[in-house]
């Protein structure tokens, strides 16, 4: 045997661990690399599955396209649009008013008290009658009066007596004395007792007239036509003549004066106008502003400025046959000082302040969609919900008022009556993580093959089949002076804003001219998901996969476009989403700011809306908890 063959017998368990170079150390370390390797790409691939079909739940101010392979782009396809609300600018007069606090004062305010001393015998009026000047009111025990007339007649007759006796002796001494049979000083003094007479007489005859005038002061009547108030004093009662409370007060009430001040400011321009000859009407609102009580003119103005408040005291009057104003009440007057005729006149609400002065947002067709663009402008007068714009704008100018705080210059938007075409879709820059917004989920590349057909948001603003986008800039509105989201226009589809008419007039008493006019502009909430819905991505592109449009607030604005709300619930939804809004912001917590936004959502649904509200929760719940589960939001 050889040498070789002599050798005792390897191990073969060492052999196949130690031996050569396909068992090796070497071999087993590329074996682990092989496989963490393919642990890696296998982990890489469901994330990406899951990352693309999972909807992300974070929400974001805009779209954004991520980063991808051949099928994703770097940029989306602009902005999303802004849902705002728009009016015309109108060609029309503007009023000058002045706003001031008034009383109504009546002409005359009388307390009837009694001018003789007796005992109430009976009362001729009820509380509250209008009464006429004369008519009787009160009646005073007469009977002393009477008596006490009979005794000054009797008097008067006893002197008038004397004095025809007196005048007889005094024709007979004229008659001696001629014929030198008396003296001189006894025809004098018989003359002097003549005088004496008829001076009394006179006395007596006052005496007589004195009580005939106390009975009919016993007969208390109205001095003026006007509104007597509560009784003072009730029948039997003895009254004095020295009595401040008096038996009742009579008020004056048409015409009614109001007292008002006006700012010394002001006071030249409204004298000039008196002084024109010019009648200024004034009208008196209740205290809210909101109802027109009586129209009326300016009557005065006081001869002096009060130095304490630099204001002077004016006076209007007022017809007032239906009593609407009464005697102390507080009012509101309007003073038209001054018109304005042709200038252009647009909402107050679509005039805002910026760093280079007052300016305006002015939507112009580019397309199938309206951008805005910023127009400095010169403001004029302002009358309630209404501005006049001196330069800058002219007539026909669809002006942005309500949304502004969501634009910039060149921004696009929605218009009211307005829709959005089927083909458009608006993205935006790609990021990572909560930095997209309704763009859409992380697309593109590798990815983006495995993503799943996202639902389109704004599919209830979108143009229904064979419709064209019908706007504002195109003279679709009844009334495109004034327009606010509301219930669904004729034709329009569900969910878009409808115009809504209105016109106010405005009268002058020497020139009656009307105006149409926009009312006043809701008060512009902040962004919320009724009012800014988001869109769909583009193809291919989207954002980072922290974005949320296909998300949460897609979902969201799917539920409230489902629920049909009426023009009533829709404002008070816009309100509550705000407010929601606001709150997420300042507490971060967007998950508590939307469950109290749906609690106070519910509440004004109506019960078959209630219904289906809840059913929307329910499967948003499951949803969310096939999500938590790691299942996939189908």
């Amino acid at each position: 045997m050889s040498p070789i063959d002599s050798r005792p017998p390897s191990n073969p368990g060492a052999h196949t661990l130690y031996g050569s170079s396909s068992g090796g150390p070497g071999d087993r370390r590329r074996r682990w690399i092989f496989i963490a390797i393919g642990v890696i790409v296998i982990a890489l691939v469901l994330w990406g599955v899951y990352a693309a079909t999972t909807p992300s739940t974070t929400q974001g101010p805009g779209g954004a396209g991520g980063r991808g392979g051949a099928g994703g782009g770097r940029r989306g396809g602009g902005g999303i649009p802004t849902a705002v609300n728009a009016a015309k600018a109108q060609v029309g007069d503007m009023p000058i008013y002045l706003n001031e606090l008034g009383t109504a004062t009546p002409l005359a305010t009388v307390t009837v008290v009694s001018q003789i001393a007796g005992q109430l015998q009976s009362i001729g009026f009820k509380e509250g009658q209008m009464v006429k000047k004369g008519q009787f009111l009160a009646q005073i025990d007469p009977r002393p009066y009477q008596q006490m007339l009979l005794q000054a007649q009797a008097t008067l007759a006893k002197d008038q007596a004397t004095l025809v006796n007196a005048r007889l002796d005094l024709k007979r001494y004229q008659t001696l004395v001629a014929q030198d049979s008396v003296s001189r000083q006894t025809l004098d003094t018989q003359v002097a007792t003549v005088n004496q007479d008829e001076a009394q007489v006179k006395a007596d005859e006052a005496a007589v007239a004195q009580q005939k005038l106390n009975l009919v002061y016993c007969r208390i009547t109205s001095p003026v036509d006007g509104r007597v108030g509560i009784r003072q004093v009730d029948v039997g009662n003895y009254i004095t003549v020295g009595s401040s409370t008096g038996i009742v007060v009579v008020t004056q009430v048409d015409p009614m004066d109001v007292l008002f001040t006006l700012p010394e400011d002001n006071l030249d321009q409204v004298s000039a106008r008196m002084r024109s000859g010019a009648t200024l009407e004034a009208v008196a609102f209740d205290r809210a502003q909101e109802k027109a009580l009586a129209t009326g003119r300016l009557f005065t103005l006081d001869n002096q400025i009060d130095t304490t408040t630099g204001t002077v005291r004016a006076k209007a009057r007022f017809d007032n046959k239906t009593g609407v104003l009464f005697p102390n009440q507080f009012v509101n007057v309007r003073l038209t000082v001054d018109t304005l005729h042709n200038v252009v006149i647009v909402p107050t609400s679509a005039v805002l302040k910026g760093p280079n002065g007052m300016f305006v947002y002015v939507a112009a067709k580019e397309g199938p969609m309206a951008t805005v663009s910023v127009v400095n402008v010169k403001v004029g007068p302002a009358s309630g919900d209404n501005t006049a714009i001196l330069s800058g704008l002219q007539a026909g100018d669809v002006v942005v008022t309500d949304g502004s705080d969501r634009l910039k210059d060149g921004a696009t938007v929605i218009l009211p009556g307005d829709c959005i075409p089927a083909g458009a879709h608006f993205g935006g820059r790609g990021g990572k993580g909560g930095a997209g917004g309704a763009g859409g989920k992380s697309g593109g590349g590798f990815l983006g093959l495995f993503k799943k057909p996202a639902q389109d948001p704004m599919a209830a603003l979108r143009c229904k089949p064979g419709q064209k986008p019908s706007s504002l800039l195109s003279g679709a509105a009844a009334n495109p002076f004034a327009l606010s989201f509301g219930a669904p226009a004729a034709g329009a589809p569900a969910g878009a804003p409808a115009p809504a008419a209105s016109t106010t007039t405005s009268k002058t008493v020497s020139t009656t001219t009307t105006s149409t006019s926009a009312p006043a502009s809701a008060p512009t909430p902040p962004p919320s998901p009724l009012q800014a819905p988001a869109a769909a991505p583009p193809p291919g592109g989207g954002e980072g996969h922290g974005g949320g449009g296909g998300g949460r607030a897609g979902r969201m604005q799917q539920m409230i476009a489902a629920l049909n709300l009426d023009p009533a619930q829709q404002q008070q939804a816009q309100a509550i989403f705000a407010a929601a809004g606001q709150q997420a912001q300042s507490t971060g917590d967007f998950r508590a700011a939307m469950q109290g936004a749906f609690a106070k959502l519910e509440a004004i649904l109506r019960p078959d809306q209630k219904a289906k509200f809840e059913q929307m929760r329910a499967e948003a719940a499951a949803r969310r908890a096939r999500e938590a589960g790691g299942s996939p939001d189908q």
